[in-house]
């Protein structure tokens, strides 16, 4: 070996072993487990050369496990059977709760007779089960909120067994009603009544009795009553008065039957006698008055028609009328004695 060939050998050797000094002395002395590893900045600044392959930033999901699917969209939900998607959607919300249907809501009659009619047809719905409750719908009660028009005054006896507006088969706004034991005309009674007919225009007023009625009963018992009720009971004894005299052989319990029509016919003579305003609508045919008589248990009226001797008594109570100013009108025939509080 030439001196040149041995020096290009020493100088390899020293390199080599240089280098592998170099390379393991990084590891001369290893980090313990609980202390941190200060050669971290040092190993991302220039890593140094290792076996090992560098560890990954995020491990893969194991091969093993299948991959989770991406959510789906809100608005369609995948389905295996077509259509399903709609369906989905719509039960994310409850569909809005139905109102129900608005009555019918109609105009007022255009006369007295012609309100007659609506209240007789009305009846024969109640009776029958087919009311058609009109006028109760909520936009009824905002439209009569600006005003009132009824068609129809009712006077009737306060019993409970009485649904007035449901026995015409009307609604909010129809009738003007007036309720009083007895269905009696005092001067309460006979101002609201003046009322309607003279600030509300009202064509028809309906004096309306009912059978069983425990007002006319109890006068027609004669018995003794106990505070105001007594008061009731005088205001119904001309027309108890009235049933015995035209019926003697009557028992008192067939007696209360038929004061009940006599009690409706008191309630428009007590009426024609001390209001001027219905006097004078009457006669100029402003007004109508009808007498009628409710059927508890079935649910029908019957209707009396006017009173029959009205003529005769708006004439009599009328100021200046010269003659006696009697309780009852003469009659086809002869002419009934007069009593001053007895029509």
């Amino acid at each position: 070996m030439t001196s040149v060939s041995k020096r290009r050998y020493t100088l390899g050797i020293l390199a080599i072993t240089a280098g592998t000094t170099l390379a393991l002395g990084g590891w001369t002395n290893p980090p313990e487990h609980n202390e941190p590893d200060t050669h971290a900045a040092d190993a991302h600044a220039t890593p140094a050369p290792s076996t090992k392959p560098a560890t990954p930033a995020a491990k893969p999901a194991s091969t093993g496990a299948k991959p989770v699917a991406p959510p789906p969209p809100p608005a369609v939900r995948p389905s295996a059977k077509p259509g399903a998607a709609a369906a989905q959607t719509t039960t994310t919300a409850k569909p809005a709760a139905k109102e129900p249907p608005a009555t019918a809501e109609v105009e007022a009659p255009a006369n007295a007779d012609e309100a007659i009619k609506w209240l007789q047809d009305g009846n024969q719905r109640w009776t029958a089960g087919r009311d058609d409750a009109p006028n109760t719908s909520p936009a009824r009660r905002q439209t009569v909120a600006a005003g009132q028009h009824p068609f129809a005054t009712i006077l009737t006896c306060a019993d409970s067994r009485i649904p007035v507006e449901r026995v015409f088969d009307r609604g909010v706004g129809d009738l003007f009603v007036l309720r009083v034991a007895g269905n009696l005309v005092g001067p309460h009674e006979a101002g609201t009544i003046e009322y309607g007919a003279e600030h509300l225009d009202v064509p028809l007023l309906i004096v309306m009795g009912h059978t069983k009625c425990g007002a006319v009963g109890a006068a027609a018992g004669h018995g003794h009553a106990e505070g105001n009720i007594s008061s009731l009971i005088q205001a119904i004894e001309p027309a108890v008065t009235r049933a015995e005299r035209l019926n003697p052989s009557l028992p008192a319990a067939e007696i209360a039957a038929i004061a009940v029509k006599e009690n409706v016919w008191q309630s428009i003579f007590d009426l024609l006698k001390t209001s001027q305003i219905c006097r004078e609508r009457v006669a100029k045919g402003e007004l109508k008055i009808v007498g009628a008589v409710y059927d508890i248990s079935g649910g029908s009226v019957e209707w009396l028609g006017e009173h029959p001797w009205q003529s005769e008594l708006i004439a009599a109570f009328s100021p200046g009328h010269t003659g006696p100013q009697t309780a009852e009108a003469p009659a086809a025939t002869t002419a009934p004695e007069a009593h001053a509080d007895e029509h």
